[in-house]
């Protein structure tokens, strides 16, 4: 039996999750004798709800941490952004909070993966006596939150004393609320820079308008123990969960699911990134020449060098620490493109294709991603190195670089600019411009550059050449003089063998 007082209950689900509704019914039916309810559908990240929210400014984004309001809080497992399932469980409320406001009914509000406790109706016919007697006061306008039920933990007992009090407790398991209390949630909603539960739970709360419930009636499966899946964003608790009552592969498979997702952003100055073999490494170590903790495909205090960064990948699969793992979980201040004169990368290039398979196998799954061009499909090493170059270095362009770094350029201009954008760089007695990683090894062999004919540049296709005649441009490099004679003698150049797609 539920308390006199209740007059609506209310289960917050998706529409899709079948299998929760299901479950929840017969839970509700055998631990609460309740069978009359009605579900609150759920929305999701990809709500257009949720979208609007976004684009009208009304979600906080990061920088700073949603819940410290600092860039860094020393805590790499904190989730410190509003993610997209964070949002649509806030836009679920408010909408949720409107239902309530409108239909002028107190309601018990019960999240679907919830879990009613044995001891909940001793709890619940204590809590519907003080009502009845004014202790608490439930009348429809006033502004009133019960919390009811929370994560499991050591207050989760059967025998414990009935009592309640004001102590915060995130509670969208089990809660009530009166009309006036959803009002005024809706009044004081400004914008998103909370979780839905700390809001209503704790922020929006004024003195002597919540009443916690000892002990606490309820709690939930996907938080406290990983039984269901969470819909919020997935979860490592339910890869333990099914480490110990699935599968070896569903555990592992929801792993990984869970560390793609980004629930903590990091933040450095200064990201470098370019085509590989074009002098990423050789960046980071001149930062380092210059007072920047820079590290190369690894973590630095002041940032990373990656050429992987120019894709926006689920795992970049040669970094060296959590930092370097994804672009999308790095905010920085600072965007450096290093590149390098076409004709000397084209050779280097070419030998990273053909010695190292992952990197070309990533670089080419990226740019058919982006720009529709299988660069496998030109039997030309040179072409197929030509292309991978253009179009890594447009994906850069794409984040709008802020410092633009040649090699073989100014280093003084260069280092002028990172203190024009406010770098703490310092003036080194002399610089080491010694090229870096000059004589990479493959599986522990060194292989020669490959030796770029003239033939082998005119046998490339008239679409490329033109892209690395306008790529040259912007880079302010010299065209591989092949290139230079056709253009003055207007020979003509043959079609590509492999048009984009």
């Amino acid at each position: 039996m539920l308390p006199s007082f209740i007059e609506s209950v209310k289960v917050i689900s998706l529409v899709r999750s079948t299998d929760r509704r299901s479950r929840i019914g017969r839970h509700l039916k055998e631990t609460l004798k309740l069978e009359q309810f009605e579900y609150h559908d759920a929305k999701g990240p990809d709500h257009p709800d949720v979208r609007r929210l976004f684009e009208s400014g009304l979600v906080q984004r990061f920088p700073p941490c949603f819940r410290c309001g600092k860039l860094e809080c020393g805590n790499d497992e904190c989730n410190n952004v509003l993610t997209g399932g964070l949002v649509a469980n806030f836009a679920t409320y408010l909408d949720l909070w409107r239902n309530i406001a409108a239909s002028g009914k107190v309601t018990l509000v019960l999240e679907d993966d919830v879990v009613i406790h044995p001891w909940a109706r001793r709890v619940l016919a204590r809590l519907d006596r003080d009502v009845s007697r004014g202790r608490i006061d439930m009348s429809r306008e006033q502004p009133r939150l019960l919390r009811l039920g929370w994560a499991l933990g050591p207050e989760h007992k059967r025998w414990a004393r009935y009592r309640t009090n004001e102590d915060v407790r995130m509670s969208n398991p089990a809660q009530v609320l009166t009309p006036g209390y959803a009002r005024a949630l809706i009044e004081r909603f400004e914008m998103i820079n909370q979780t839905s539960d700390v809001f209503a739970h704790k922020i929006a709360v004024r003195p002597g308008e919540a009443t916690t419930v000892f002990p606490p009636i309820a709690s939930d499966l996907s938080w406290s123990t990983g039984e269901v899946e969470s819909t919020l964003h997935p979860k490592q608790i339910r890869a333990q969960w099914l480490e110990k009552h699935g599968t070896p592969e569903e555990a592992e498979r929801h792993r990984a699911l869970a560390n793609s997702q980004v629930g903590h952003m990091f933040h450095r100055p200064v990201l470098i990134t370019g085509h590989p073999r074009c002098g990423t490494g050789f960046a980071a170590a001149l930062c380092r020449q210059v007072g920047l903790d820079v590290g190369h495909e690894d973590d630095g205090r002041h940032g990373l060098s990656s050429w992987m960064m120019a894709a926006d990948a689920d795992e970049n699969p040669w970094a060296l620490s959590p930092v370097a793992r994804r672009r999308r979980a790095l905010h920085w201040d600072v965007l450096i493109h290093v590149v390098r004169d076409l004709q000397s990368a084209i050779p280097s290039v070419m030998r990273e294709n053909e010695h190292a398979g992952e990197s070309f196998e990533f670089r080419r799954k990226h740019i058919l991603a982006s720009f529709g061009c299988d660069i496998a499909e030109f039997p030309s090493p040179v072409e197929r190195a030509a292309r991978s170059l253009v179009y890594w270095n447009r994906m850069v362009r794409e984040l709008n670089p802020d410092i633009v770094l040649r090699l073989g350029g100014d280093v003084h201009d260069f280092v002028a600019q990172l203190r024009f954008h406010g770098l703490p760089v310092v003036e080194p007695a002399s610089l080491d411009l010694s090229p870096v990683n000059k004589d990479k090894k493959y599986r522990g062999k060194q292989f020669p550059l490959p030796v770029v004919t003239a033939a082998d540049w005119r046998d490339v296709g008239n679409e490329t050449k033109e892209m690395l005649r306008e790529e040259a441009r912007i880079i302010g490099c010299q065209l591989p003089f092949v290139f230079q004679s056709e253009t003055r003698s207007g020979t003509p150049a043959k079609t590509d063998m492999k048009p984009d797609r």
